[in-house]
C-alpha cells in the first residue's frame, strides 16, 4: 500500500469521526429518551432513533471509518509485507462481509 492511500485512509477517518460521534449522541440521547419518559431532549425521539437514513449514514461511516483505520493500524504496527498482505485481505473480506450484512438487513426490513 502506498504513502498516498495511507494519506487517503487518514483522510477519511478524520472525515468520518466528527459526524460518527454526532450520530452517535444523537442515538443515544434518543434512546435514553425513549427509555424515560420525562426526558424530553428531541422532539418525536423515536421517528429520530428508527429513522432508516440515519442508519444507513451511520453504517456507512462507521464502515469507512473502521476500514480505513485498520489499514492505518496495520500499516504502523506490522513489519512483516507477508503478514500485513495477509492481515489486509482479513480486513478486506471482514468490511466487505459487514457491508453484505448491513446491506441484506436493510432491505429485509422495511
Amino acid at each position: 500500500m502506498s504513502a498516498r492511500t495511507l494519506k487517503c485512509a487518514l483522510l477519511l477517518v478524520e472525515l468520518t469521526s466528527i459526524p460518527l460521534l454526532v450520530l452517535g449522541l444523537v442515538y443515544l440521547v434518543t434512546g435514553y429518551q425513549l427509555l424515560v419518559p420525562g426526558i424530553r431532549l428531541v422532539p418525536h425521539a423515536r421517528l429520530v432513533h428508527s429513522d432508516r437514513a440515519l442508519r444507513v449514514i451511520l453504517i456507512a461511516f462507521s464502515t469507512i471509518h473502521g476500514y480505513a483505520g485498520s489499514l492505518i493500524l496495520l500499516h504502523r504496527r506490522v513489519k512483516s509485507k507477508q503478514v500485513r498482505g495477509l492481515l489486509e485481505i482479513i480486513i478486506n473480506v471482514v468490511v466487505l462481509s459487514l457491508i453484505i450484512a448491513f446491506t441484506y438487513l436493510e432491505l429485509l426490513v422495511k
